[in-house]
């Protein structure tokens, strides 16, 4: 989705991830995480014992799960994109 574009990741980018388990990120960091089968990059905070998932762009909503939810998967941190001419 377009949901990153204000932090410069667009519709299509490739993404380097670096696979890391939810409670070693650091809060404010770009991760890449699986909802619905969908890849969806978002800002990542963890506090009051949920994760919080953040997109750059106002027209998406701001996702709140436990971690022990089953409906997302915190693939790792975004170190880097390729974007395709």
């Amino acid at each position: 989705d377009d949901g990153m574009n204000g932090a410069g990741i667009n519709k299509g980018d490739l993404l380097l991830i670096e696979e890391m388990d939810w409670d070693d990120l650091e809060n404010g960091i770009i991760v890449a995480t699986l909802l619905q089968e969908q890849l969806l990059p978002r800002r990542y905070e963890f506090a009051n014992r949920k994760i919080h998932l953040r997109p750059s762009a106002s027209h998406y909503a701001e996702d709140t799960f436990s971690p022990t939810d089953s409906d997302y998967y915190v693939i790792g941190r975004v170190l880097g994109l390729i974007r395709t001419l």
